[in-house]
């Protein structure tokens, strides 16, 4: 069976589930595992789902392979573990292993104790009628099922329904899930034998969706929480779907149109009946996802993806797509813009069918088809939007990623299960070009659901334009061989780009950095030979949108004319064209050429374009770095900067309200010092802002990335609402160490680190430096004292483990201190076991996390915050009480810990070791010496699920 040559699951198999002595404590999956011996097995798909949860692994064969032994017949001990380990509570058996056990067939030394403790403290175990639970004995049928059900809380039901096990057996055939009823017996088991590794991994499987049943209502009607053995095991089964493959950021993903966000595919992750994930693309897949990733994936067979347009239906069933006929099969789904459609009148509303099939553009279709060539997915696309593409936004928000296309001038969010189509062929988002002509489809929240785009580009330079009067039809020759066609006047979109944006252009360079905004009033008769043009053609060949840039020149200004309209631009002396409106920039204003020429200073940089003649036709000046030449005059408000060219010095006016910037802050005049290079920026042809190099703390509040005209951007908002554009930083540490890469910096900043971003002349971010809440265990704690005006409590904080990978303001790979401000204002907020405390009552030993304030320096290194805690807890109990909530039995413990009275609520189903026998919560009294854990889930305080109770 070819479907099963690549069967991959992951982590070092340190014992086999179901297998030899001390097994069943760790079902851990094992790196590049193949299981040699179930290829044709007909519960192959229950073993390799099972086996992507974690639920059971192989035994380990020469060459680093795996066998699964699907046949071995299973004890009731390894049953008893199976049962334990999908409730989640494997760590509860592990802490109960070698305590004794109630019955006297399974000693304290068995593998399995652990197990058989836990599952005799959640009544999923009674044994027989003598006492024993005979370990070794095979699992019937009976008893698997009824371990399970038990384990569920069905066993009311099923007492209900029979004597056992015909109650039980009777239950497990229909079991409700959140969407139907199941059965979870195994449907090619023997009734003479005992139950195999496949059987439970196909009862185990069809278990894990089902219902937890919780008791009866006021009306003696069954109930049932949300609870299922597939959350227990922190998975999530997904209905089969038609997904898409793509890759980002060097990781595999999965869009499934039921997902709000593309989800990422575990490295991992079991793959059935394709040889790599890309071959899933545009196919029916069934999948499951574990920790928001993609761990188990198989690809259902026989199913065929058609695509075109949707031109006729034939009652009462066929459809005509791109001309050719389809029938639809017994069953099918309908679907209108993504949405679901009960009838077929309804993939026509508002419409009639007649008008519907008039539309324009025609509405699209995709078919998925059956083995039999027969209509099982039919998506109709009614085209909404029809336009050119003139932004592509990407954003962080919510921390989730958010794809936006600009068509005209509205932003349309695209779902992350869009079909996007382009140039005819299946697409991406990162597909999509400025410039496309698209038709788009929307759903009823006004979101993207289909694209298809179109863009064929043609380049070159203008040779020959003409325009017919009578016919409406214009026309241009690129290159001598490329003849563009126009179809009527104001039907084309033309852009001058040097007309539209002015300095824009010049400023910010190549053609591709800047997006137009559309003026459909030029025509082509403002097409000038030598143009370097760039069309772009619509679906019958003809220009839908044409561009149109000239030759660039940088240098810096050696001379000028003011009387000749000349200007010298590093030695070579050019014309200045005066005609044709104000296209010259100086202090981010437009000017004519006679005001521009007047007012640039010699040794000023500047940006021109230049006709076919040679001649400059637009300039404009950027925003000018310089060396200080002594200090800002404050009476005459000026600053003199040495001048780009030769010894030359340039003065220029400050405006009354001018502004020193550093590092993002508004800083005092006297900053500014002779010999520093600042940064110039120019309103109303004086200097508004000197900005100068530095640093500023800060907390950060978002990130984005986003696609401005043509470019990536990245960028952080702060938390008092300033964004900064990142995409110049050059490196970024991590509470001291840094990165191999600018992108990975950027990945792992998060919001609310604290960060120092470094900023150059340009007041460009080029450094971050971030600080995150890390954890810790408190060493020593010293004595307080007092550091820059402000008391302070140093805290020696070591690691948790040698291998912690970051380090602290000292740098060592151990231990460094930290300082807890205890007075005034902004005080370092602490809590210890889930309790606000002060200072005083933070103990060595105590496991903590901690994050830096925003100003923290190395210097003064404060704490923004601190969470201690001391678990296990251990101590007395001084108060009991019982409550019931929503008719469930809530238990509150009071235990004094020796430094404080701490609530401790009780979990459900919590284990209770009380005097080294298991118990229940109902013995444990005021008095009892006790030691409670709290689930990875609870801390710092929360629920504890275990007790170690001790009589005094």
């Amino acid at each position: 069976m070819k479907s099963l040559r690549k069967l991959l699951v992951a982590a070092i198999v340190t014992a086999m589930v179901l297998g030899t002595v001390g097994s069943a404590f760790a079902a851990v999956r094992a790196p590049n595992m193949v299981f040699t011996d179930i290829e044709g097995h007909p519960r192959a798909s229950y073993i390799l789902r099972t086996a992507a949860l974690g639920i059971f692994a192989g035994y380990p064969v020469e060459d680093g392979k795996f066998e699964y032994r699907p046949d071995q017949v299973v004890s009731r001990a390894e049953f008893a573990a199976v049962v334990v380990r999908i409730l989640g509570r494997s760590d509860a058996a592990r802490i109960m292993a070698g305590t004794p056990t109630q019955f006297p067939d399974v000693p304290t030394t068995h593998w399995a104790s652990g197990y058989i403790n836990v599952s005799t403290a959640l009544g999923i175990i009674r044994g027989y009628p003598d006492g024993t639970f005979d370990p070794n004995g095979q699992v019937t049928m009976a008893e698997g099922i009824t371990m399970i059900i038990r384990a569920m809380g069905y066993s009311p039901m099923a007492e209900a329904t029979a004597s056992w096990p015909t109650g039980e057996i009777l239950t497990a055939s229909s079991m409700p899930t959140d969407k139907t009823n199941v059965s979870i017996l195994v449907s090619q088991f023997v009734a003479a034998d005992g139950c195999n590794r496949a059987d439970v991994a196909e009862m185990v499987y069809k278990a894990l969706p089902v219902l937890f049943l919780t008791g009866k209502d006021a009306n003696n009607q069954w109930t049932y929480s949300d609870e299922t053995l597939m959350k227990k095991v922190g998975g999530q089964k997904i209905a089969s779907e038609i997904v898409k493959y793509t890759v980002q950021d060097g990781k595999t993903w999965l869009i499934i149109p039921s997902e709000s966000d593309p989800v990422e595919i575990a490295a991992d992750a079991i793959l059935v009946g394709a040889e790599n994930f890309a071959d899933l693309n545009e196919r029916k897949v069934t999948f499951i996802k574990k920790a928001d990733k993609i761990i188990f994936a198989e690809l259902l067979p026989d199913t065929t993806l058609v695509r075109g347009d949707y031109t006729a239906f034939t009652s009462p069933n066929k459809v005509t797509v791109n001309g050719a006929v389809y029938e639809f099969a017994a069953t099918y789904t309908l679907r209108r813009n993504s949405s679901t459609m009960t009838e077929m009148a309804d993939v026509f509303l508002p419409l009639s069918q007649e008008d519907f099939f008039k539309l324009t553009p025609k509405p699209a279709a995709t078919l998925i088809l059956d083995a039999a060539g027969k209509v099982t997915v039919m998506d109709i696309f009614v085209f909404n939007v029809e336009g050119m593409i003139s932004n592509k936004i990407t954003q962080f928000i919510d921390d989730k990623i958010v794809n936006s296309i600009v068509v005209g001038a509205t932003t349309y969010e695209i779902t992350s299960g869009a079909s996007i189509v382009r140039n005819g062929q299946t697409a991406t988002f990162a597909d999509l070009k400025l410039g496309d002509q698209v038709k788009v489809a929307l759903d009823g929240d006004g979101k993207v659901v289909a694209v298809d785009a179109i863009n064929v580009v043609v380049e070159g330079y203008v040779t020959q334009a003409s325009y017919d009067m009578a016919s409406g039809m214009g026309m241009i020759m690129l290159d001598a061989d490329k003849a563009i066609y126009m179809p009527t006047v104001g039907s084309a979109t033309y852009e001058r780009w040097e007309q539209i944006f002015g300095s824009d252009l010049l400023l910010q360079g190549a053609k591709d950095t800047t997006v137009p905004t559309t003026i459909s009033s030029l025509t082509v008769a403002s097409v000038r030979l030598g143009d370097r043009m760039e069309v772009t053609l619509d679906r019958n060949g003809r220009a839908f949108a044409m561009k149109a840039w000239e030759r660039t020149v940088m240098g810096n200004v050696t001379a000028k004319s003011t009387t000749a309209n000349k200007l010298t631009i590093d030695g070579t002396e050019y014309s200045v064209v005066t005609v044709g409106g104000d296209v010259f920039s100086f202090d981010g204003k437009l000017w004519s050429a006679e005001v521009f020429l007047s007012a640039v200073p010699v040794g000023t940089p500047v940006k021109v374009a230049l006709n076919q003649a040679g001649a400059i036709r637009t300039a404009a000046v950027p925003v000018l770095l310089g060396e200080v030449i002594g200090t800002i005059d404050t009476t005459a408000k000026t600053i003199t900067v040495k001048g780009s060219v030769g010894d030359q010095n340039v003065t220029y006016s400050l405006t009354d309200d001018f502004k020193v910037m550093e590092g993002g802050v508004q800083v005092s005049v006297g900053n500014v010092t002779d010999g520093m290079t600042v940064r110039l920026t120019f309103a109303n042809n004086k200097v508004s802002v000197v900005t100068l190099a530095g640093t500023e703390y800060v907390t950060i509040e978002n990130k984005r990335v986003y696609i401005e005209g043509g470019v990536i951007v990245q960028d952080i908002v702060l938390s008092d609402g300033r964004t900064v554009v990142v995409n110049n930083v050059t490196a970024y540490t991590l509470n001291g160490e840094g990165f191999d890469t600018v992108t990975d910096g950027f990945n792992a900043m998060a919001i609310k680190d604290a960060a120092v971003i470094t900023y150059d002349v340009q007041g460009k971010a080029v450094g971050i430096d971030l600080f995150r809440a890390v954890p810790g265990k408190i060493a020593t704690i010293g004595a307080e004292v007092v550091l820059n005006g402000t008391t302070l409590l140093p805290i020696q904080v070591v690691h948790p483990t040698s291998e912690w990978p970051i380090s602290g303001w000292d740098g060592r790979a151990t231990g460094f201190t930290v300082w807890v401000q205890v007075d005034g204002t902004g005080a370092t907020a602490l809590t210890r076991n889930g309790r606000t405390v002060g200072s005083t009552a933070l103990r060595p030993d105590d496991m903590i996390t901690f994050a830096w304030k925003a100003t923290a320096t190395p210097d003064n290194p404060r704490l923004n915050t601190l969470v201690a805690k001391n678990l296990p807890l251990d101590g007395t109990v001084v108060g009991k009480t019982v409550t019931f909530e929503n008719g469930t039995m809530v238990t509150m413990l009071q235990i004094n810990d020796g430094t404080d009275v701490i609530d401790v609520p009780v979990a459900a189903n919590a284990i209770v070791i009380k005097d080294g026998v298991p118990s229940t919560v109902e013995n444990i009294n005021v008095g009892d010496k006790i030691k409670c854990n709290f689930g990875d889930d609870q801390a710092p305080v929360g629920k504890a699920d275990y007790f170690e109770v001790t009589t005094p």
